[in-house]
């Protein structure tokens, strides 16, 4: 940032000779030398409340695009499964993340459709999400709730969804009296943290907020919300402070010592699942932050949370019901005959692409992708439009579509749009075998003082059963002495290497010390080198989705026995 005017020093060429570009310094741009001051005058300019513009109470979800809807949907079905009769709106930004069937779709369960894009031409915001230089569209949460057509909003992330009827909450005395509800984070902001300084706000010592689930009357609540929203409109900004737009309420609500209530009770974490309470401590939010609902993909189980034969359910019509989704993997039943020629040329190896330097991808005929070097695509498809023919890798949030003339299966390349596609029929090809062997088995992992965990490897990559500290992810990779050797990883960075010793048996190698091998499979003969650390006596069975994989017996002395073959505990 230039504290005066400066001229910019610029090439020759190829600007004209005598072109020249002044900079201004912006006294108006947000950083930590004006927040306060901006902040201040943000909370004296709040526009008055349009009275007769809203009506009524109502369901907000933000929820467009591959990555949201399927959680919505799910939100959705739950909300009339618990008997709510609410009218809801599901906003979204622009047509490409809500699609004509995708609104045929949810129509008739009571919603509306919202594009935010073309409110925002009524109500013009300086960003409502990612596409239009936000932060993950968490921007479009404040922006949905205070321009829906309701005038009490009950408000819900995507993927959070109610385990019984809300609209009790409306008549709670604790909503009554404040004309907001919003559910505690449990964590808190410390003394020295800049927010307090930034925004004005005097240090309190409370729960920051979890905004998966906001109840809220904008009449009463007017001025915080535009406060809200404001901060929101800065993400670029305020999210350098604080995680989202989270505690942009938190701040609004105590910049102008606006009342709220909040339950006592903080949500149950269980398994990447929030779990929030109403004032009596009964759950009736579960907010799957960490495991969003998926079609394509296994959507796994979590003990304890609860009507997920209901949410898988629904999911199931979903499927059947929305034949054009983007991210839909290749059927080879469905295909045509040319289309299975080309996908039995792809999914016979690994194929490199040079778009991404030299990024190494294995189609599998069941349409699942192993996106060896990032794990950004889960699946692939196949299709033909206009006499050009287009791969597309599908990601968690994204599409990526590749274009490409013709396909001769004879040739090892594929020419596309901006990307060469090679064949590799190199040891590698292998893989697909070891993939195979991994993918959809239990595991049993142990390790010097630790206890035994069940492990999953899933085909995007992920661990399922593991600590995320030490097991998160996995890949397979040809090791030096040419035996496959299988990565294990933390969000802390590679945690152990094992080398296969045979199919289902993986011992680590230098200093790491541990193993897995496949339940169901006989112990291999050196894993009594292995203790465990499992503090109990009797009869336990290891279960995956609740079928009995293996059984193990715990003695007195620590030892562990499966079948007939015995484990010392250190």
């Amino acid at each position: 940032m230039l504290a005066t005017e400066q001229l910019l020093p610029l090439p020759p060429f190829p600007f004209p000779p005598r072109l020249e570009i002044t900079c201004y310094y912006n006294p108006f741009m947000l950083n930590e030398s004006t927040a306060l001051e901006q902040m201040n005058a943000a909370t004296v300019s709040l526009p008055r409340y349009p009275t007769g513009r809203f009506h009524g109470r109502g369901v907000v979800i933000p929820g467009g695009g591959v990555k949201y809807f399927p959680s919505a949907w799910v939100c959705i079905h739950m909300l009339r499964h618990v008997g709510c009769t609410l009218p809801i709106e599901l906003w979204h930004l622009g047509p490409d993340e809500m699609s004509d069937e995708m609104k045929s779709l949810v129509e008739p369960l009571g919603v509306t459709c919202v594009d935010a894009i073309e409110v925002r031409k009524q109500h013009p915001v300086r960003t409502v999400g990612k596409a239009n230089g936000g932060h993950e569209g968490w921007e479009l949460k404040p922006y949905s709730i205070l321009h829906s057509r309701f005038r009490e909003v009950l408000f819900f992330d995507a993927d959070n969804m109610p385990v019984v009827d809300p609209t009790f909450l409306f008549d709670t005395p604790q909503y009554q009296k404040c004309g907001s509800i919003f559910w505690p984070d449990p964590f808190y902001f410390a003394p020295q943290d800049r927010i307090w300084e930034l925004t004005g706000v005097p240090y309190r010592h409370e729960p920051q907020f979890e905004s998966g689930q906001i109840l809220v009357d904008k009449e009463r609540c007017w001025g915080p919300l535009n406060l809200a929203m404001w901060m929101n409109e800065h993400s670029d900004f305020w999210y350098r402070h604080m995680y989202g737009d989270k505690d942009t309420f938190h701040m609004a609500w105590r910049k102008l010592e606006i009342e709220y209530a909040t339950p006592e009770k903080t949500y149950e974490r269980i398994q990447g699942v929030m779990c929030h309470h109403d004032f009596e401590g009964r759950r009736i939010f579960q907010h799957r932050h960490g495991h969003k609902w998926t079609v394509d993909t296994a959507n796994i189980r979590i003990r304890s949370v609860l009507l997920h034969d209901e949410a898988i359910s629904s999911i199931g019509q979903l499927k059947s019901n929305w034949r054009t989704r983007p991210n839909k993997p290749f059927e080879m039943s469905a295909a045509s005959a040319l289309e299975q020629r080309v996908a039995a040329q792809l999914t016979r190896g690994v194929w490199k692409c040079n778009k991404w330097t030299n990024r190494r991808f294995l189609f599998m005929e069941d349409g699942r992708l192993f996106d060896v070097s990032s794990r950004n695509y889960y699946a692939w498809n196949l299709k033909v439009a206009s006499k050009r023919w287009s791969i597309h890798l599908i990601g968690w949030d994204r599409v990526e579509y590749l274009q490409f003339d013709e396909f001769d299966p004879t040739h090892s390349e594929l020419e596309l749009d901006n990307a060469i596609f090679r064949f590799r029929p190199s040891t590698e090809l292998g893989r697909q075998h070891v993939f195979t062997t991994l993918l959809d088995q239990a595991f049993l992992f142990v390790r010097p003082g630790t206890i035994a965990k069940t492990l999953r490897f899933t085909p995007e990559g992920i661990i399922l059963g593991g600590r995320p500290e030490s097991e998160l992810t996995w890949d397979v990779r040809m090791g030096p002495n040419h035996r496959w050797q299988l990565h294990v990883c933390g969000s802390t960075g590679e945690n152990t290497c094992m080398e296969q010793c045979d199919e289902g048996y993986w011992k680590a190698l230098g200093v790491n010390i541990g193993a897995i091998y496949r339940i169901g499979f006989p112990p291999p003969q050196d894993m009594a080198r292995y203790p465990l650390a499992i503090p109990c006596k009797g009869q336990c069975n290891i279960s995956i989705g609740g079928l009995i994989a293996h059984q193990a017996i715990f003695e007195n002395d620590g030892s562990i026995y499966f079948g007939n073959r015995r484990l010392l505990r250190a």
